[in-house]
C-alpha cells in the first residue's frame, strides 16, 4: 500500500527550473505539511513492513523492503498515485538531480516509461509504503485512503519488478 501520491522531487525540480505550475507546487507543499501519524497508527496494526518514502524514491524503498524480507515485490506503476503535474514534467524528460543515483541503487532497475521513471523520484515528506497480508489490504486501504500498488511474493532472490 502507498498512502500518498508521489512526485514531490520532480515538482520541486520543475519549480526550480521554472517549468512547474505554481498551483501544482502549492498542492505538493500542502500535502507535504499534512501529518500522517493517524494513518501510520492504523496501518501498524497489520503491517509486516512499513517505511516512509523519502529521497530513495518509491522504488528504492520497495527494493530495501524486498531485500530485507527476502521477497520479490512487483509494483504496478499505473496504480501508483501521482501528484498533479508530475507525469507531465516526467514526459518532458525532467528529473531531479539524484534520480540517476536512485535508479543505480536498485539492482536490475530499468524504467521504461515516464511513469516508471517516477518510481525513482526522491520524495520529501512522502507517504508510507506498507506491506501487509493480502486479506488485510482492502480493509487497510479503505480505512486509510491508501492505494494498493503491488504485490509481494517469496523468492530465492529478492527483486523489484514493474
Amino acid at each position: 500500500l502507498l498512502t500518498r501520491p508521489i512526485g514531490t522531487g520532480i515538482l520541486m525540480a520543475g519549480h526550480m527550473a521554472g517549468e512547474a505550475s505554481g498551483r501544482d507546487v502549492a498542492a505538493a507543499i500542502e500535502m507535504m505539511s499534512t501529518p500522517q501519524g493517524d494513518v501510520a497508527a492504523k496501518l501498524a496494526a497489520h503491517a509486516t513492513a512499513m517505511t516512509d518514502v523519502t529521497g530513495f524514491g518509491l522504488a528504492g524503498h520497495a527494493w530495501r523492503i524486498a531485500r530485507a524480507s527476502g521477497l520479490s515485490i512487483t509494483l504496478d506503476a499505473t496504480k501508483v498515485p501521482l501528484l498533479n503535474g508530475a507525469l507531465e514534467l516526467a514526459e518532458t524528460g525532467l528529473r531531479s538531480t539524484i534520480w540517476a543515483d536512485n535508479v543505480a541503487a536498485v539492482p536490475g532497475a530499468v524504467p521504461t516509461s515516464p511513469q516508471e521513471d517516477l518510481m525513482f523520484d526522491p520524495q520529501t515528506s512522502g507517504g508510507f509504503l506498507c506491506t501487509l497480508p493480502a486479506d488485510k489490504a482492502d480493509v487497510a486501504a479503505a480505512d486509510t485512503g491508501a492505494v494498493i500498488i503491488g504485490t509481494c511474493s517469496g523468492s530465492d532472490t529478492p527483486a523489484l519488478r514493474f
